[in-house]
């Protein structure tokens, strides 16, 4: 049980760009229609309010999945570099030595049961890498959601501009998406990481 739950702290911990660019544009992208959402989703609150038409919510949710597609190779980049940035730091301070971190660097988070049973790594070894991963992800948060919402902005943009939506109609989807992921962002700092907790 502990080493699942390293696991998946190492997991959401190597997906900081997902869980803020992917997971909170793309929630917003997947729900823009109002499906699976539902009534609560934010876009489809403005079709409710009579804000902007389904057609148009369908228009939003189909360009934001497209930029996140376009988004996803940078996405991987990003999480591949911010692990192997947290690696490095381990074995500069001699948590790892350096074959242990090549082999985290190289395997998923179904692999670490493995490398824990094999004796590569301990346990403690993988509650410090899911410690600086934490650290890493809450460093780089305001970047990250500034980045999510410039990509938004853009999307939105292009909306406008060909004529899609209107500049006020943008604004409030803006609004919208921005009041939402603020809400999800309270609720994840209130819960704090299940990822670490219990684990001392």
């Amino acid at each position: 049980m502990h080493i699942r739950r390293v696991g998946l702290a190492i997991a959401s911990g190597a997906t900081i760009t997902a869980l803020i660019i992917g997971a909170a544009a793309g929630a917003a992208a997947h729900n823009a229609d109002g499906k699976p959402g539902g009534k609560g989703s934010p876009v489809a609150s403005l079709v409710t309010a009579g804000t902007i038409t389904k057609d148009q919510a369908i228009s939003i949710r189909s360009a934001l999945k497209e930029q996140r597609s376009q988004a996803k190779e940078q996405l991987q980049a990003d999480r591949k570099a911010t692990l192997n940035d947290v690696l490095s730091g381990l074995v500069s301070t001699g948590t790892l030595t350096q074959a242990q971190a090549d082999a985290l660097a190289s395997t998923d988070k179904r692999g670490l049961r493995d490398l824990v049973e094999a004796g590569t790594v301990t346990r403690e070894q993988l509650k410090a890498v899911a410690a600086g991963m934490r650290e890493a992800r809450e460093g780089s948060r305001d970047e990250k959601l500034a980045q999510m919402q410039a990509a938004q902005a853009s999307v939105l943009a292009a909306l406008v501009a060909d004529g899609t939506l209107t500049q006020e109609q943008a604004d409030a989807v803006g609004e919208a998406l921005q009041s939402a992921q603020a809400n999800r962002q309270a609720n994840r700092e209130g819960k704090g990481s299940r990822g670490i907790r219990g684990l001392a």
